[in-house]
């Protein structure tokens, strides 16, 4: 099983089997600049939470209106 840090290296892997046959489950939750999604391995049935921190955005384009 890889660590937290380990899988940052690789997060399109899963952290118990390395396959990546893995794919989101359901919508991303979110909280004040914080978001979450689970995601699950189609191979080992392996379940965990992908965590993500807003750090800013970028390319912002007004609009017509």
């Amino acid at each position: 099983m890889k660590t937290s840090e380990e899988y940052l290296t690789n997060p399109n892997e899963c952290p118990n089997c390395s396959s990546g046959n893995i794919s989101a489950v359901g919508d991303h939750e979110m909280d004040s600049g914080l978001s979450w999604q689970q995601v699950e391995c189609h191979d080992c049935g392996g379940i965990w939470t992908d965590m993500y921190k807003l750090i800013g955005y970028e390319d912002f384009q007004k609009g017509d209106k």
